[in-house]
């Protein structure tokens, strides 16, 4: 295996240091390149913005290649070799449908091997992390320029905002792939955009000076290092391995359930710091920028990794997807759920997204019994929120003042219960592991997600409900073919209108 960045560091003084804060000395050099973005951001903004390009893109790439040796090593040579594999297909037959598949078929296959070479038993912080945000920057920029070839009248606005003709330089792939903003934990930045920020237009003013981000950025470093302190502060005392522990197996089956949806509101904790830290680098940097709203208040909100907000006081699993990983899910959606609109079937598209993304994580069982689980509990998300919506009795139960209180308690633990039983397995990864702990709460999400609800979804309660709506929009139907169109209100004038038809008709 190639040296990494800490084998190759003179003096072992990052590892002293990791020991001193009480840290592993990968986690150490991820954060010092991640606060170093801060100050690379301010002199590419303030330093390069009326340079060329070719200036530009020589600077990032010099900063990212360093970065990534910083933290990997020589192992950076294996993402470089990617970024210039797709450089030479897009030069080569960049634009047809072929380099297309050959891009999603070489990007992907080439991130299941990695995984498969160098995955241990345990989450790992090596190369293989910033080449899985890689291979979906890669796989976009083959789609954008196939768009870009393809009749416009074809395209959906989103594909025509995002296309492009000409393919990237080698400098600019580079560039590209390695921009110290995204390059360690995403977002994922459209080619598009990314060209306009190197030439200087993605501005919040017409004067053609560099916008005005420090405050917008540092509000998001401010919520970004709330979320580190609690990950320093409290995470540590939602662990995995308390999971598997005889304590825990002791415990009540009650508190197993609060732990498990504690342990999945921690578990996620260390995503939301990182994104938060890195959307504050690519705002600062002014890549961010999304033009005004309608108060002509500038916004930075193309690098949203989550709405920090909207995620704490989500009630359902479904609103807390939608506020959580937005550039991936944006990615996912635009890039392979959308793309699967042939096969006519939007819960086929759904599941074969979620399969990829699950291949994307990695090759332990975890990653899909995690997104095979929120397939289904999204499901059941939908369609019992339809049911307390538009069933009269559950709807008014929902809608009780004196129960709101209880409702609202209810609903928030549910969704983190939800949330945190999937992340059991995405955390724990082996299965000998991932059983030891559902088998302590009897796989209870496993039989009512998959089994118990799907039968009295589809087999019971759909069916009837559908039967109830159609029989009421047949009542209603009734109802309105003995309304006469006429203005009056009064019930004798309608009986007297009714009577002067039926002589018509004798």
């Amino acid at each position: 295996m190639a040296a990494t960045g800490a084998e190759t560091c003179e003096g072992g003084y990052m590892q002293i240091i990791a020991r001193k804060v009480g840290t592993d000395e990968a986690a150490l050099r991820f954060l010092i390149s991640m606060f170093a973005g801060y100050p690379l951001a301010i002199f590419l903004r303030d330093n390069l913005h009326d340079t060329s390009a070719t200036t530009k893109h020589l600077f990032i790439s010099a900063v990212g290649l360093a970065i990534s040796y910083f933290n990997y090593g020589m192992d950076t040579k294996y993402l470089l070799f990617c970024s210039l594999v797709n450089y030479i297909v897009l030069t080569l037959a960049g634009g047809t449908g072929a380099s297309v598949i050959f891009s999603f078929v070489f990007n992907v296959g080439y991130l299941l091997v990695s995984y498969a070479i160098y995955a241990s038993n345990d989450y790992d912080m090596n190369w293989t992390t910033p080449q899985c945000i890689l291979t979906l920057r890669m796989i976009s920029v083959a789609y954008d320029l196939y768009d870009g070839h393809t009749p416009v009248e074809k395209l959906s606005p989103e594909q025509k905002s995002l296309c492009f003709k000409e393919p990237p330089g080698p400098l600019e792939m580079v560039s590209y792939s390695f921009f110290f903003g995204y390059l360690l934990t995403g977002p994922q930045c459209p080619l598009r955009q990314y060209r306009d920020y190197m030439d200087g237009n993605l501005l919040d003013n017409e004067s053609g000076k560099p916008s005005d981000t420090l405050q917008p950025a540092m509000k998001i470093l401010g919520i970004g290092m709330i979320y580190f302190l609690v990950e320093i502060l409290i995470v540590p005392s939602f662990t995995a391995s308390y999971l598997l522990t005889e304590e825990f197996a002791q415990s009540s089956f009650l508190y197993k359930l609060f732990y498990i949806s504690l342990f999945g509101r921690f578990t996620i904790n260390k995503y939301v710091t990182f994104w938060l830290i890195s959307e504050g680098v690519c705002i600062l940097s002014g890549i961010a920028y999304t033009g005004k709203d309608k108060a002509g208040k500038a916004k930075f909100t193309s690098c949203s990794g989550i709405k920090p907000l909207a995620f704490e006081t989500a009630l359902s699993v479904r609103d807390m997807v939608a506020t959580f990983n937005i550039s991936t899910n944006t990615w996912l959606a635009r890039y392979v759920y959308k793309r699967l609109k042939f096969l006519g079937n939007r819960y086929v598209s759904q599941i074969v997204s979620l399969m990829f993304l699950a291949a994307w994580h990695g090759l332990h069982i975890g990653y899909y019994n995690n997104f095979i689980l929120e397939f289904f509990i999204v499901m059941f998300d939908v369609q019992a929120t339809e049911l307390f919506t538009k069933v009269p009795v559950l709807n008014k139960l929902s809608q009780h003042r004196l129960l709101a209180l209880v409702k609202l308690l209810v609903l928030k633990f549910l969704m983190l219960l939800f949330m945190g039983y999937p992340l059991v397995s995405f955390v724990l990864l082996r299965w000998s592991k991932i059983h030891a702990v559902y088998k302590e709460v009897y796989y209870i999400g496993h039989i009512f997600f998959l089994l118990l609800w799907p039968i009295l979804s589809f087999g019971v309660i759909m069916p009837r409900f559908k039967a109830h709506r159609r029989k009421s929009k047949e009542n209603a139907r009734g109802k309105s073919g003995f309304v006469i169109p006429c203005t009056c209100r009064n019930p004798s004038q309608v009986n007297t209108m009714r009577g002067q038809e039926d002589a018509k008709t004798k």
